[in-house]
């Protein structure tokens, strides 16, 4: 209904608002739309869909406003439209999302919601979905949610450079239209909010300063100025075993130098990169450390020293044809604490384009102090580039190279004792006194470096619960946060061993799929959080972490580390649309 300076009430009493920033979201689901009694009305009380069409002939009364990008719905028009498209109490679901430009096949390649499955709709199902029958339908209206649904054409590049300028438009997007949702009889009085946001990154500082990691600082500092109740949630990562973090050393007495090695992929279309960000905080001599990047295929090798506040070369082939950059950023140079090295690299392949491109196979890169410089630490990340699922071809993830990375397990390995010793089985954990560089701890996405911001692990659903391990895939900590040592807790991301990934909303109505990963982990734990600051609760990291303890109480033999799992496995969050499936059916 709407009211006086709102464009939404709420009753008030168990309300909240939840929010999702995401890709692929089928709006018209009906785990998105109201009780059995109201199955034409949206819960979507605000969308703004960048990869929408824009169109004179739209009914204004849809609009909020124009929109910078795509457009911009409120829950009534939603709700018009739902009407005019439902037929017997079924929505045809192609009609309604071209009637909202949703779907348009003469300007783009790929729409995620045409899909069987899409990553925004899945997600949304499982922070905010209820279904049109059962008990908890009645709870449907207590939650209405506000959507942004990101470009798909920037998702496509899984770094996060080209959405990281979106995202901060997002937020303020969903601050402002949060404030045309009021509480009736509570002049001024606004419901608690939670923000999902399941996407993750490989790179960064690691420390909570990285681009989007402060726009998301920023936004709950605002939220907290404007009197919001307001908390954000990310996923912990799916890079446990990536092979993309490494930590390194040059301790002692000369020769003072490190290697590794980065595997670069043919048939790679995107460009490849990776940061090695020093420990040392603060600014320090020029020639505290040098990166030297060789490369094959007759690549003249680049040295660059550490210098305030930066220093650069360029990669060049026999050609003297530009195949990359490799760089240096002081300390204090942008919003960072500590210095890092970059290496940028052009795709190896492209079908659209006939060069130059850079060789694929081994690149060495060494890193070399002066014995005066004394110890120097430093962890090594390589950007994520691969081709997300569904998406067309982009980029083949490129990782680093250790002989003594140990990723199975062998007879006689010391292993860690939460791993599994299945012969030729892969291992969730670091060996016990690895000598490799290359490392599972320290892979936590980026994003979820902050300190005000909750990460959420995934683990495996097993027979009996206490048993429940980690997901392989789940990313570990630390960070160089030293107020985010891991992830705050963990959920379930798939129902057993054999069942991977957890049932939600799939991108037609009435239908629902299976998919794994953190990103589906995150949104269980977001819907807990609403339910507890519905309820007036605090609900922060402190929060979750202590109920994830209760969840899951120390003391047992397989309880995780910290690092993998924050304060546990919440073992008490309900499974909410079932687990029948045959075994192996996925996304």
């Amino acid at each position: 209904a709407a009211g006086a300076g709102n464009d939404f009430i709420v009753a008030g009493s168990g309300d909240d608002v939840v929010a999702v920033i995401d890709n692929g979201i089928a709006v018209g689901h009906e785990l998105f739309r109201g009780s059995a009694v109201a199955a034409e009305t949206s819960r979507v009380k605000f969308f703004w869909n960048m990869d929408g069409v824009a169109s004179d002939d739209l009914p204004a009364s849809v609009h909020i406003e124009p929109a910078t990008v795509g457009n911009v719905w409120t829950g009534n028009g939603l709700t018009e439209h739902l009407a005019e498209n439902m037929h017997n109490g079924i929505l045809d679901d192609t009609a309604f999302y071209q009637s909202i430009g949703a779907t348009d096949w003469s300007n783009r390649r790929h729409t995620p919601i045409a899909h069987r499955l899409s990553h925004g709709t899945h997600v949304m199902g499982l922070a905010a979905g209820f279904p049109s029958h059962g008990t908890e339908s009645a709870d449907a209206e207590k939650r209405p949610i506000i959507a942004v649904n990101l470009r798909t054409s920037d998702v496509q590049d899984p770094s996060g450079s080209l959405f990281a300028s979106w995202l901060e438009q997002a937020l303020f997007f969903i601050l402002d239209r949060h404030k045309r949702i009021g509480i009736e009889g509570q002049p001024g009085v606004r419901p608690p909010l939670v923000i999902n946001f399941s996407f993750g990154n490989y790179a960064g500082p690691h420390d909570g300063t990285g681009a989007i990691e402060k726009k998301i600082r920023n936004a709950l500092i605002k939220a907290a100025n404007q009197t919001i109740k307001c908390e954000f949630v990310l996923p912990a990562g799916n890079g446990n075993e990536s092979r993309c973090h490494a930590r390194i050393e040059i301790c002692g007495d000369p020769p003072r130098q490190q290697s590794l090695d980065w595997r670069v992929q043919p048939s790679d279309r995107s460009l490849s990169a990776l940061q090695i960000w020093l420990d040392e905080e603060g600014q320090f001599p020029d020639d505290y450390v040098t990166l030297t990047v060789d490369g094959p295929g007759g690549i003249e090798p680049v040295d660059v020293p550490s210098h305030h506040p930066v220093a650069w070369q360029e990669l060049v082939n026999e050609q003297d044809e530009r195949l990359g950059l490799v760089y240096f950023l002081g300390a204090n140079v942008g919003p960072f604490k500590r210095g890092h090295f970059g290496v940028f690299l052009y795709a190896t392949d492209s079908p659209e384009d006939v060069g130059p491109f850079a060789p694929s196979g081994l690149w060495k890169l060494h890193l070399q102090a002066p014995e005066h410089s004394g110890d120097v630490r430093a962890k090594a990340w390589v950007i994520r580039d691969e081709t997300l699922p569904g998406y067309p071809v982009f980029g083949r993830q490129s990782y680093f190279d250790d002989p003594l990375y140990a990723e199975f397990y062998e007879p006689g390995l010391q292993i860690n004792p939460l791993a599994r010793p299945l012969i030729g089985g892969r291992l969730g954990y670091d060996p016990v006194a690895t000598p490799a560089l290359v490392r599972r701890e320290g892979t936590l996405s980026g994003f979820a470096s902050g300190d005000r911001t909750v990460g959420v692990a995934g683990f495996v659903n097993t027979d009996p619960q206490e048993h429940c391990p980690i997901a392989l895939y789940s990313a570990s900590g630390p960070t160089n946060n030293p107020a985010k040592t891991g992830p705050d807790a963990s959920g379930q991301s798939d129902d057993s061993i054999v069942m991977h990934g957890v049932v939600s909303a799939g991108s037609a109505s009435g239908s629902f799929v299976a998919m794994p990963g953190t990103s589906v982990s995150a949104p269980q734990v977001a819907r807990w959080i609403a339910g507890e600051l519905s309820q007036g609760k605090a609900s922060g990291p402190p929060q979750v972490r202590a109920a994830a303890e209760t969840m899951d109480p120390p003391g047992g033999s397989s309880k995780p580390p910290g690092t993998r799992s924050g304060g546990g496995r919440m073992l008490d969050l309900p499974i909410l649309f079932g687990r029948s499936r045959w075994p192996g059916q996925s996304w």
